[in-house]
């Protein structure tokens, strides 16, 4: 089939299948690009699990740091500590 075309014809052939195959790449990273950047579609997406998840669950740090110190209440026999230690923020 290609071979009764001139080379000139199948080089412009070749040519133009390169570049609608670069078009296409390039219009493919673009979509892809502005998808994922910041503030893009699947990014907003990411934040609002993100923060729903930490409006739910309390910082586990918080949950330690409590039961550290009803330990240490427990534990502890000098009021001034005591007192310290209920006065902790």
């Amino acid at each position: 089939m290609f071979n009764n075309f001139k080379i000139s014809l199948k080089l412009t052939i070749l040519m133009s299948i390169f570049i609608i195959g670069f078009i296409l790449f390039g219009v493919v990273s673009y979509k892809t690009i502005t998808n994922i950047k910041i503030n893009g579609k699947m990014y907003n997406e990411i934040v609002l699990g993100k923060d729903l998840v930490a409006d739910i669950l309390p910082p586990p740090e918080y949950i330690i740091e409590s039961y550290l110190t009803a330990l240490q209440l427990s534990k502890e026999t000098d009021k001034i500590k005591i007192e310290e230690l209920i006065n902790y923020e």
